[in-house]
């Protein structure tokens, strides 16, 4: 090609270069979240990725942004829109999506209480990291928020001891379940008597008991690095919470509502108590920063689900010192 031809071929300003790899960058992450939380993806990275979708309400809508802007200067300097407007109804329709998936954690009806001045049960659940938290911090929680029932994963003898020696046992002095010296511990804590009804198989424990005419599932299933244990873990606690009929599924589930599993257990019956409280996402890891990027918590992981005879009055969660986690606090009653 000559010269004169190679000057003559039209040439795509940088400004349009500029504009098309940030529509790139921000469309294809978004879209790929989107695509996954409408599957059920095997893969441990896809299922951690899934974590992430209500972050893609904003980045689809600031896509749509871009296309509309797009297509106005397109048309402004006679150029076909065509391609723009064909992707911009494309993720007009997968921002729906995303909004109705995550619309019932700030707006939405709930059961209301049986009685405004009725029984009233608070939980509070807590991932310690392997016995790391502050104990003082967390006896602390339970006395100043008046807990009914405390549900402790990753729980050590030595945590168990320093609990106790902050006053746990005269607080709650009935408990289920056994501290280990790794990952593994679940226990219950009650201000009733505590009575076990099953012990369901997951790979750190998990245990269903009975207090005060409350059955509770307390479990800690695998994370999602171990993607085939995951979804393992998450079906036997769908199963366990039907065979027992249970009142409250609480602890670090190491899964969002967004995930399939979890989505089973709210179709199922059981619903998240911030989403009954209207409480917005409320993430719980990693609570302090731990994994960079991360400056704080982004995904909730961490949840109280309630069976169909009760409903939440409020939801909230509490920073613990020396865990990645955020505890998760909710008061309870029974639906009307």
């Amino acid at each position: 090609m000559s010269r004169a031809g190679w000057d003559a071929r039209p040439r795509v300003p940088w400004r349009a270069c500029l504009a098309g790899g940030v529509l790139g960058f921000l469309a294809v992450p978004a879209l790929l979240v989107t695509v996954l939380r409408l599957t059920e993806p095997g893969a441990g990275w896809a299922v951690r990725v899934v974590s992430f979708t209500p972050y893609a309400v904003p980045v689809h809508a600031v896509v749509l942004l871009l296309l509309l802007l797009g297509a106005a200067r397109a048309r402004r300097h006679g150029r076909g829109a065509g391609w723009r407007m064909v992707a911009a109804v494309v993720v007009v329709g997968a921002l729906a999506l995303h909004t109705v998936w995550i619309a019932p954690l700030y707006v939405g009806s709930a059961p209301p209480a049986a009685a405004a001045e009725g029984r009233q049960v608070t939980v509070l659940a807590a991932n310690v990291l392997q016995g790391g938290a502050d104990a003082d911090v967390l006896v602390d929680a339970v006395r100043r928020h008046d807990v009914d029932v405390l549900v402790v994963g990753e729980i050590t003898p030595a945590f168990l001891a320093a609990m106790d020696a902050a006053g746990l046992d005269d607080l709650l002095p009935d408990r289920a379940g056994e501290p280990d010296t790794d990952v593994s511990g679940t226990m219950v804590f009650s201000d009733a008597a505590v009575e076990v009804l099953d012990r369901p198989a997951t790979l750190f424990d998990s245990l269903v008991v009975r207090t005060d005419g409350l059955t509770v599932l307390a479990t800690h299933p695998s994370p999602p690095v171990l993607p085939a244990q995951w979804h393992t873990d998450l079906a036997t606690v769908l199963t366990a919470a039907k065979e027992h009929d249970v009142d409250v599924v609480a602890g670090d589930l190491n899964a969002t509502l967004d995930h399939a599993p979890v989505r089973r257990l709210v179709v199922a019956g059981w619903r998240d108590c911030a989403e009954l409280a209207n409480a917005g996402l409320q993430p719980t890891w990693p609570a302090h920063g731990e994994y960079p990027p991360f400056p704080g918590p982004v995904v909730r992981i961490d949840h109280v689900l309630v069976g169909e005879r009760w409903t939440a009055l409020d939801a909230s969660t509490l920073d613990v010192p020396g865990t990645d986690h955020r505890a998760v606090l909710t008061t309870i009653a029974p639906a009307a």
